[in-house]
């Protein structure tokens, strides 16, 4: 018997068995019990996955979780819960793998509700040191590539910058840190506004958002240039159909808007976001 999976009636890892004999004609029986112990060599060593899970900022009381289910915390046994300051720790076997997702929480400056269903992921997270979880992390994880390279170079991003463990916000005051906090908080409104005009069924807006930013053959880098805005929503899938008048609409509106989003502390970024998911 297995002492993690006992399997007695009443799974303490005590099993009670009777033996019986007999010579044909008489017969007797003996009870016993019998105790499994553990054996530590076989035992599961743990540890933790610790990170920072931001939007526009730090997002607190989200779920983290292992994916069991693409796309979802549904199901999954390893979750916890992001702080204040986003952060978390998770604590998984040293043999765990998968995504990593958040989902849910709202953000503590503006007290903007993020639903269950709207959540970032990362991809090959890890143990060994924090790692972060973003908006553009998320669109990488779900276009399911590892070219950070390609990405950095599509958004104009300095290729110092680690996707994975940097904390966008930390550092405003560095030009790299600066870029990449803009670019962050404008995958995260895009995001927002795509699941907003559309329902998606087969992809998601993370992966349209990716595929439109890898597509992308100008030298262009901006995600507020009115072409690239417009060029993602005409082809976001067959189900989208806007009008022309619709979409000219659409995409002046929302690549104003992302020309205005700018980097000066983190709270600004989260009423950016706020004002841009809202209205």
């Amino acid at each position: 018997p297995d002492f993690e999976a006992p399997s007695d009636a009443d799974t303490n890892n005590m099993y009670q068995i009777t033996g019986r004999v007999s010579d044909g004609s008489l017969n007797a029986t003996k009870s016993f019990t019998v105790t499994v112990t553990n054996d530590t060599a076989d035992d599961e060593t743990s540890t933790g996955m610790d990170g920072t899970y931001l939007g526009a900022g730090p997002i607190q009381s989200a779920t983290i979780c292992i994916e069991v289910t693409a796309g979802t915390c549904n199901g999954a046994s390893l979750t916890t819960t992001t702080a204040q300051d986003g952060t978390f720790s998770l604590t998984v076997s040293t043999d765990t793998n998968g995504v990593l997702r958040g989902e849910g929480g709202f953000d503590p400056v503006t007290n903007l509700q993020l639903d269950d269903g709207f959540g970032f992921a990362t991809g090959q997270p890890v143990t060994d040191q924090n790692f972060a979880v973003t908006p553009l992390s998320s669109i990488m994880n779900d276009y399911n590539s590892e070219d950070f390279n390609t990405l950095k170079e599509k958004l104009g991003l300095s290729t110092e910058y680690m996707v994975r463990y940097n904390n966008p916000f930390a550092s405003l005051g560095v030009a790299a840190q600066n870029k990449a906090a803009v670019v962050n908080t404008q995958v995260f409104i895009l995001m927002d506004v795509l699941n907003s005009i559309h329902t998606f069924t087969d992809d998601n807006a993370a992966k349209k958002l990716a595929e439109a930013i890898f597509n992308r053959s100008s030298g262009e880098t901006s995600l507020g240039d009115t072409t690239f805005i417009k060029n993602l929503l005409a082809n976001l899938d067959n189900n989208f159909s806007p009008s022309s008048d619709q979409l000219v609409s659409l995409s002046a509106g929302i690549s104003a808007y992302m020309q205005k989003v700018y980097a000066s502390d983190s709270s600004t970024h989260s009423h950016f976001a706020k004002s841009g998911v809202s209205e």
